[in-house]
């Protein structure tokens, strides 16, 4: 984040607008000055001011500034007012600083566990996106475990059987039934990816030398 970003006077602008704009602006000018590229701490401390004085930041704009400025105030501030959802929580893993992606990481392992098997809820694959560029230890083992559960795909020549099935189930039941067998090869298709993804950038596990059995000093 460079400072030198921004004039003195756009500084002194956003300071103003920060510090004195009307209930309900604050968002829109958070995003303005995300916008340049640069919130130097001027900035930072005064809108964690407004903040503590009761005004509110809307998630979006919220986690921007958490990513931009690494403070951890505001990101404090966020889970204080419950402002930081899960998607925020997948940008700050995907994006964010470590300090940051630690926990988001715990929070997102959580929410995956509950999620992992409903093919309707577009929240799993935004996660599992999100672990695959920032994810780690905790990441990886719960991925695995998902895998092991969804591993059954679906068979190949599924949508020629059906046609051809002579089942006494409507055929528009058994394609409803086919597409989500298909949703789910899918997610574990990705899961795959996620999981080669943080092997690959966590590295090997450490390894022990033996001989004969023996440990190898």
């Amino acid at each position: 984040m460079d400072p030198l970003a921004m004039s003195t006077t756009e500084i002194k602008s956003y300071q103003h607008q920060i510090e004195y704009g009307k209930t309900g602006t604050l968002s829109d000018t958070v995003r303005k000055i995300v916008a340049a590229g640069a919130f130097p701490e001027v900035l930072l401390l005064s809108l964690l001011k407004r903040l503590d004085a009761g005004e509110y930041l809307e998630s979006t704009s919220l986690c921007d500034a958490i990513i931009l400025t690494g403070s951890p105030d505001l990101y404090r501030w966020g889970q204080a007012h419950h402002v930081l959802g899960s998607w925020e929580y997948i940008r700050l893993l995907r994006d964010g600083l470590p300090v940051f992606r630690n926990e988001a990481e715990d929070i997102l392992c959580k929410e995956l566990f509950r999620c992992f098997r409903n093919d309707a809820d577009p929240l799993r694959r935004g996660i599992v996106d999100a672990m695959a560029i920032g994810g780690g230890e905790c990441s990886l083992e719960l991925l695995e475990t998902i895998y092991f559960e969804l591993a059954p795909q679906l068979p190949l020549g599924r949508y020629n059987s059906i046609l051809s099935s002579t089942s006494v189930e409507p055929i528009s039941d058994q394609f409803m039934k086919a597409m989500e067998t298909n949703a789910t090869e899918t997610f574990v298709n990705t899961v795959s990816l996620a999981k080669s993804s943080i092997s690959s950038r966590l590295g090997p596990p450490p390894s022990a030398d033996f001989d004969n059995g023996a440990l190898l000093y």
